[in-house]
């Protein structure tokens, strides 16, 4: 039963969010929940469904220690996609500052055209749309953390805003100033 609030609770967050449940909908966040709490809730029902069926404790423990296996072996493959999208951010917003720097730009809205989508199909490390950069309200953090001053510089993706002073085209791990 706590497994199945559990999921349910994990589901919610679409009931709050404006994100639509779909691979490329999915924030990290809300897919790391979301995958947690559905392994919660299979691994009980199984553990529920072998101990009505009556199969033995070996049989039960060799079952259940594959399943771990199979879901470890998963997550540490998305907990590195993880870690790939956040080096991503860094390499991305380091070179927006220095071209920023270059440029002498000190304020005002600035986009990035970074192709989210022909990097998510073409990029082997990321297995969904891990956090790279594409929501606005990214932008303000990963500036921070790169030594901008998000009061002054808002970043956004050029997919989410139209309305840009400047605009950086990063491809190939290049970025070059496009207007």
């Amino acid at each position: 039963m706590i497994s199945f609030i559990s999921t349910l609770v994990g589901l919610s967050v679409f009931t709050v969010s404006s994100y639509i449940p779909t691979v490329f909908g999915f924030d990290n966040r809300n897919l790391g929940a979301v995958r947690l709490f559905y392994t919660v809730f299979v691994s009980t029902g199984l553990i529920y469904l072998f101990i009505k069926i009556k199969l033995r404790n070996q049989t039960i423990s060799i079952v259940l220690a594959s399943i771990t296996f199979i879901l470890v072996t998963t997550n540490i493959n998305i907990k590195n996609s993880w870690i790939y999208a956040h080096n991503y951010n860094n390499e991305l917003f380091g070179k927006l500052k220095l071209a920023l720097k270059k440029d002498h730009i000190t304020e005002g809205v600035v986009c990035i055209d970074n192709d989210i989508f022909n990097e998510l199909s073409t990029n082997s490390n990321l297995i969904f749309k891990e956090s790279i950069f594409y929501n606005n309200w990214e932008g303000p953090m990963l500036c921070e953390m790169n030594g901008l001053d998000s009061r002054k510089i808002h970043v956004y993706n050029r997919d989410k805003n139209i309305d840009c002073s400047t605009i950086f085209l990063y491809k190939n791990g290049l970025i070059t100033k496009v207007k």
